[in-house]
């Protein structure tokens, strides 16, 4: 479980003002992961 909490799909900047939208990017998954996530599609 621990290495499935490390899969990042929404950022903000730190110390960004409150109007700053926050971004969407999707940190590249391990091997695990991406079995995880295959799975999850199937439900």
């Amino acid at each position: 479980m621990a290495e499935l909490s490390t899969l990042v799909r929404t950022c903000r900047v730190p110390g960004a003002a409150t109007d700053v939208l926050p971004f969407e990017i999707l940190t590249t998954p391990t091997a695990a992961q991406c079995r995880a996530l295959d799975l999850i599609e199937r439900i």
